[in-house]
């Protein structure tokens, strides 16, 4: 078995308004960033788990995301592997 870092990025389901981004993206504008074209906001988690392969790895994080990071009927989640150790 190896050491893996998954990273599970977690958003709104694109036809929800996401009401932070919105208000992010007003303030850039405020701001004087207009080339600002939309802002979207989410969460990130980082994994470190321990799987025989980076598909087991990523397999792991999105049954994790299922069961308690992400709230499917509001929320998409996609699980990426950014490393592997030892």
């Amino acid at each position: 078995m190896s050491r893996y870092t998954v990273e599970v990025s977690v958003r709104l389901k694109p036809e929800l308004s996401d009401i932070q981004g919105q208000a992010v993206h007003a303030a850039l504008s405020e701001m004087g960033y207009a080339g600002v074209a939309s802002v979207s906001t989410g969460r990130l988690y980082s994994l470190e788990l321990e799987a025989a392969s980076r598909e087991e790895a990523e397999r792991t994080a999105e049954e994790i995301c299922a069961k308690i990071l992400r709230n499917s009927v509001i929320e998409t989640s996609t699980a990426v592997c950014v490393s592997e150790g030892q």
